[in-house]
């Protein structure tokens, strides 16, 4: 049975051969950054690696999990795909690259709403920049995480035409963002992660859409 350690370990073996830029965490040493580093991106196009990234996930998990890959729009500085998974009960995977002043923003999606629950950088000025191996890391994380069915998309009632929060569980942990003036609503947001995973009540207030898949291994 292919595991996702399988899945890594080939992805990282597919990568490697293609070459891919690689460079250290500029701030590693915790140093505050400079104010001109927040409106500079000294090397943008070093971001293409992670177009190289999403091509080494797509060939392994082609080959090992039978994963179809559709790309949907292509062209100049835009990619919309579906990747999913023969499996029943799998959540698909919508992937959305935007290339602005050169940088190559990923944008990835459990639905075809457009709503991604993360997008890979956050932010590409050099202020944010923490080396190529922090990037690589998110995105590994992200991707992982849909592989072995361990992400969770929470999205809270939606109230005067915006949800009142996200929250979303990879193996990194979770992460909730509220919407306009919300207070949070949720006490335990870890809690309710585990909950969904394992089955169980999550306890969540009425009107929130819960996104959850098995895996695709």
């Amino acid at each position: 049975m292919t595991t996702i350690a399988d899945v890594r370990t080939g992805v990282n073996r597919v990568f490697d051969a293609l070459g891919a830029p690689s460079w250290s965490n500029p701030h590693a040493d915790h140093s505050v950054a400079a104010e001109e580093e927040y409106s500079r991106v000294t090397d943008p196009e070093r971001y293409h690696v992670l177009m190289l990234r999403l091509q080494a996930w797509q060939t392994v998990l082609a080959k090992l999990c039978d994963v179809d890959v559709d790309t949907m729009a292509k062209g100049r500085g835009r990619l919309q795909q579906r990747w999913s998974s023969p499996h029943s009960d799998t959540l698909p995977l919508y992937v959305s690259v935007v290339t602005f002043d050169q940088v190559p923003f990923v944008g990835l999606s459990a639905t075809s709403d457009a709503d991604p629950f993360d997008i890979i950088p956050d932010c590409a000025c050099d202020a944010c920049d923490h080396g190529s191996e922090d990037l690589l890391r998110v995105l590994d994380a992200d991707l992982a995480a849909v592989v072995d069915g361990s992400l969770v998309v929470v999205t809270g009632p939606v109230v005067n035409g915006e949800p009142t929060f996200h929250l979303v569980g990879t193996g990194q942990g979770c992460a909730s963002t509220w919407g306009g003036d919300e207070v949070g609503p949720l006490a335990e947001p870890e809690a309710v992660i585990d909950a969904i995973r394992s089955g169980d009540d999550p306890l969540l207030p009425p009107g929130c859409t819960v996104l959850h898949g098995r895996p695709w291994l």
